[in-house]
């Protein structure tokens, strides 16, 4: 037995089932009935365990057809994960109505959350979209540390962001449609190094639609070296023979 040729190959079996299960989280709002409320259901729920904080399942807009999540007026829902190292891809996609021009609605991604006291944690990722100004802005409070960007708001249109974290270094970069909103920061000023929970929060305005909401685990880079370490060693066997 070629003992060198056996681990590497096992070695590339594991590093593959790594890869093979790097999407932890995937929701597209298409599993649950139209205009039913969220809360409840899939691990969603309303901000502090509030059914009343819960948001309606709409077939109004929908990136990936037939639903989204219509958040407006009192909604303010959750979802928690457990996500407490590596890299790590986040994406969501928004649509923003042109005819909502009042008052401000919140994209908050969290490194900690409790629903006791009626609902509180840390806050890694605070993106305010303004919709009497148009734009949206990052930041604000001792949880983001100055930091503030802004960018126009794309309305009646289906835009992503995506959120590259960093719980081994502490760091996020945030980006719009793939352009970079602001520098790269910490991922967490204080609470924990975690992924710990999306916010999705109306602040009694909307509607905003959200869809396709993914958490991606991003291979280390030691893993896919690996990867091509086996794949180069099982080529230049078959050409040996």
């Amino acid at each position: 037995m070629n003992t060198t040729r056996t681990i590497l190959g096992l070695s590339v079996v594991v590093a593959m089932a790594c890869v093979a299960q790097a999407q932890d989280f995937n929701e597209n709002f298409d599993g649950y009935a139209a205009g039913s409320n969220l809360h409840g259901q899939g691990g969603w729920k309303g901000w502090g365990g509030s059914a009343g904080a819960g948001a309606v399942v709409s077939s109004s807009q929908a990136s990936s057809a037939p639903n989204s999540v219509n958040i407006t007026g009192g909604s303010d829902l959750v979802h928690e994960f457990s996500y407490s190292s590596g890299l790590w891809r986040i994406s969501i996609d928004q649509y923003v109505p042109s005819s909502v021009t009042t008052g401000q609605s919140y994209l908050i991604f969290m490194n900690q959350y409790t629903d006791a006291g009626g609902g509180g944690g840390n806050w890694s990722i605070q993106t305010v979209a303004d919709l009497a100004a148009g734009t949206f802005a990052e930041g604000g409070g001792s949880d983001f540390a100055g930091h503030t960007s802004t960018l126009p708001i794309v309305r009646d249109a289906w835009s992503t962001w995506t959120l590259d974290v960093n719980l081994d270094n502490n760091t996020v970069q945030q980006y719009y449609n793939g352009a970079a909103f602001g520098p790269s920061h910490q991922w967490q000023q204080s609470g924990a190094n975690a992924i710990g929970a999306i916010d999705l929060f109306a602040n009694n305005t909307g509607p905003v639609y959200y869809d396709n909401l993914t958490i991606q685990q991003i291979p280390e880079p030691s893993v896919l070296a690996l990867i091509g370490l086996g794949g180069l060693a099982f080529g230049l066997r078959r050409r040996v023979r």
